[in-house]
């Protein structure tokens, strides 16, 4: 639960082993803390990605993870 807060509080901090490069040349990712869908706006500040965590972006980007 405190990660969730953190995460409104404070910038979301990618999970560096999952962070992909788009042909665009942007970087997407998911934060270490909350698991939400990140891009990087410059060095070390992400934003939480809205575009593709509602499936409106016509990039493909990452698939989000699955638990089975």
């Amino acid at each position: 639960m405190f990660t969730r807060i953190r995460c409104l509080l404070l910038p979301h901090a990618p999970n560096r082993r999952k962070v992909k490069k788009l042909a665009s040349g942007e970087y997407i990712g998911y934060c270490y803390h909350c698991n939400a869908r990140i891009r990087r706006l410059n060095r070390d500040r992400w934003v939480r990605d809205w575009k593709r965590t509602f499936g409106f972006s016509r990039e493909e980007g990452i698939p989000h993870e699955t638990e089975d």
